[in-house]
């Protein structure tokens, strides 16, 4: 089993997305040897029977602008020769799982099959941006996983064509995220409540809408702090953007940015929470 992440990811258990956690909590249920083949990685998920894959290229290929804007009969070759190390780790029988790159699969499957593998694709969201149009239509995976009934739903409504597909939910990591032991009842004068924002600070996540309801909830005297977690990207090293610095330069007094924070340090952080806030604007 190959696991090929996207371009932008890195097998980190440090400053990994969601996706390659996804990845992470899976492996760690397996015996058998796996590999993950991705941009970056370090050693922090310790998984010992899991094997990493550098692609060089595709670090370098995550850092071009205007990439998915590309023409498909020049982005296709640029694919194939970044991914073509991924292709040459495969023995028959092999499986290459890709996460949300049908454009990966639309550059790759015939060399995939040439080699006698199969094919996942893993959609973790509708409509990923880099896919060439029709790039599912002109791709025949052997299966299509997505991470709900609606993603699926949608799928075939698209793509009608396209019937090997199965939903698998996207799960936690319970050795982290845990209940907190219930909080003692105070006396008296009702204590302060703690409201949680977790995850980047881009506009398709909604921070501007928790910070506009900390502002209403300040003008109403509520007794709630609220405390932003998380960066524009996926570490500490993430640069700030115009939308991160309005974030900071507009939010009210009762509104704590935290910066990012992740694995059992931000699980914590949910612990400490009384209330989880999640105002994401996308579809």
């Amino acid at each position: 089993m190959i696991h090929l992440l996207t371009e932008t990811d890195s097998f980190s258990d440090v400053h990994g997305a969601a996706l390659q956690r996804w990845v992470a909590n899976v492996l760690r249920f397996e015996n058998d040897p796996s590999v993950v083949a991705c941009a970056r990685a370090d050693i922090t998920w310790g998984l010992d029977h899991v094997r990493t894959l550098l692609l060089p290229e595709m670090y370098a290929y995550s850092k071009i602008r205007g990439r998915y804007r590309l023409p498909w009969k020049m982005r296709r070759p640029i694919l194939r020769r970044i991914l073509r190390p991924a292709v040459n780790a495969l023995e028959p029988g092999s499986v290459v799982w890709i996460h949300n790159r049908p454009d990966y699969v639309a550059a790759i499957e015939a060399d995939i099959r040439a080699r006698g593998g199969k094919i996942v694709l893993h959609l973790h969201n509708p409509s990923p941006v880099s896919s060439p149009r029709g790039a599912l239509t002109s791709c025949q995976p052997d299966r299509i996983v997505c991470c709900s009934r609606y993603l699926e739903s949608d799928v075939r409504r698209s793509h009608p064509e396209l019937t090997q597909t199965a939903v698998i939910y996207n799960g936690a990591d319970e050795r982290r995220f845990f209940p907190a032991m219930p909080k003692p009842k105070s006396s008296g004068e009702s204590r302060t409540q703690l409201v949680l924002f977790a995850g980047r600070l881009v506009p398709e996540k909604g921070a501007h809408i928790f910070v506009e309801a900390m502002w209403l909830l300040l003008a109403r005297d509520a007794r709630v702090r609220g405390l932003v977690l998380g960066a524009t990207g996926f570490g500490l090293a993430s640069k700030p953007t115009s939308y991160s610095r309005s974030l900071l330069r507009d939010a009210p007094r009762n509104v704590e940015f935290g910066g990012y924070r992740a694995a059992a340090e931000l699980a914590e952080e949910f612990r400490r929470a009384d209330i989880f806030c999640s105002p994401s604007v996308w579809d």
